[in-house]
Order: C-alpha cells, then structure tokens, then sequence
C-alpha cells in the first residue's frame, strides 16, 4: 500500500465549507494503490484523529454509506462527530495483529491432586493439545480488540460448557489461560473430564487463566475460576493487564478499568 497525496473521497466531493469544517476537526483522505494481482485498485482511507476509520472507493457500499453520513452530517458539528466516534469501531481493521509480548510472568502449576494426588487418573482422560493443534486456541490483540488467528472479532457469548453427564450448558464465558512468555489461549468450548484449562500446555505452569467474557472484541470480565490451576486473583490481574498493555489493548476509548476482574476463590 503506498500513500500518494491528500485528496477527496472518490465518491463526490464536499463543497468549501463543509470541507473546512471537516479540515478542523482534523479529517482528512488518503489515496492508496492497492496491488491486488496484476491490478491497481484506487481506494482511500477516512482519517480521523489521526487513526484510520474507513477504506473504500464509490464501488463499495460500506464505504459509500460512510461518505454519505459524513455528508449529511456536516453543516452539524455535533452529529458529524456522532457519526466519526461510530466509525471509530472499524479502526482495528486497519491494524495488525500483536503476537504475545515475550515478556517472562511469573506463573502457578498445575494443583497436585492431578499431577500425584486423587485426580490424577481424571487427568489422564483430559485431551492435552499439541504445539501444532494449540495455534488455533491462540488469541491476538489487534489495536483495541481481540481477535482469532484469522483476524476474527471473538465473542464468548455463544460458549457452551459440556457436563459429566453429557449434558450442555450455554454459557458467556470461555476457559483460557495465558503462558509464561505472554501467549493467551481460548476456548469457547470446554467439556468435564476431556476438555479442561490444563489442556492447552499439556498441563505445563500459566501466568494466568480462568474464564474470559469479550464482547465483539472487547473484553468485559475476566476471573480466576479454574480448578486445576486456581491462580490467585492478584496473578491473574497483574499478568494479564500487563501482557494486554504490552499489546497496545488500552487507549482512551478503552481503558483497562473496563475489565472487571472477580475471584471465584
């Protein structure tokens, strides 16, 4: 992607006033070249306090839609804002995925009872994920959301948790667990006696884990509720928001007091 010169969007232009307007609160236009094959494909990117919002051209329609907003908003100070701020949700797009900082944490092992003590035979029944099958549980950060090794948004409002006799219970929250280099892993879907928090590193220590709530990216609670590791509330927190802050997670529309962290201990 190469950038060439400020222009206006492909699909119209504003006249000089709104164009001022537009100028003063800092919005501007980017032409790119996209190189898609053997051919160059003209788009450009909405910037708005200095962060990338919208990309397109006049052949596609979220962009258009977009423009058109910008248009009818902008004899409004106020709802052109309204409008920008909305648009301030696809601005991860434009970003890449942060892989895990590498940061050393400190870290808990696994209890025990399932490693010498009177769980250790349930243990053996439990699926431990090879180094091969673990990268599609890995999580990234990708500006201020989180998102699957394809660049996914994650949602955990449609995880289902299986019970002993089989049967299933949905729930809001996914299992995960994070790895002493920064590396956070997530399942939606956990089943007793197979599928369980010790599953990810075949059963080596973590730096955090419990259950995680995100909402179309965004992560609303996080706890410690993991009974094969049972980490202190205190680790779980401190680790977590760290890696997350190493990550780029946090800005001004999403700070971290927006996670709820609760102890299930």
């Amino acid at each position: 992607m190469q950038t060439s010169e400020w222009v206006e969007p492909s699909c119209g232009a504003f006249d000089h006033i709104s164009g001022v307007k537009l100028e003063n609160l800092g919005i501007d236009f980017i032409e790119i070249a996209n190189e898609t094959g053997q051919t160059t494909r003209q788009e450009y990117l909405l910037i708005y306090k200095g962060l990338p919002v919208a990309k397109g051209n006049k052949y596609i329609r979220k962009y258009v839609n977009l423009i058109n907003k910008v248009k009818q908003a902008s004899y409004n100070e106020e709802k052109l804002i309204d409008v920008l701020e909305e648009a301030f949700d696809d601005t991860w797009m434009f970003f890449d995925k942060e892989p895990a900082s590498g940061v050393k944490y400190s870290t808990t092992s696994l209890e025990n009872m399932y490693t010498v003590g009177s769980k250790k035979d349930f243990e053996k029944g439990v699926k431990y994920l090879t180094e091969k099958e673990r990268t599609s549980y890995e999580v990234f950060v990708q500006y201020d959301k989180i998102v699957d090794s394809e660049g996914n948004l994650i949602d955990t409002y449609v995880s289902i948790s299986t019970l002993e006799d089989g049967t299933s219970v949905k729930t809001e929250y996914a299992i995960f667990v994070m790895s002493e280099e920064g590396k956070i892993y997530l399942s939606k879907n956990r089943q007793v006696g197979e599928f369980h928090h010790s599953s990810f590193l075949e059963g080596k220590p973590i730096s955090a884990g419990g259950e995680i709530l995100i909402k179309q990216g965004r992560i609303k609670e996080i706890n410690n509720g993991s009974g094969h590791y049972r980490p202190t509330l205190d680790l779980v927190e401190k680790n977590t928001i760290k890696e997350l802050q190493n990550r780029g997670y946090f800005n001004i529309e999403n700070p971290k007091e927006n996670i709820q962290f609760k102890s299930e201990f």
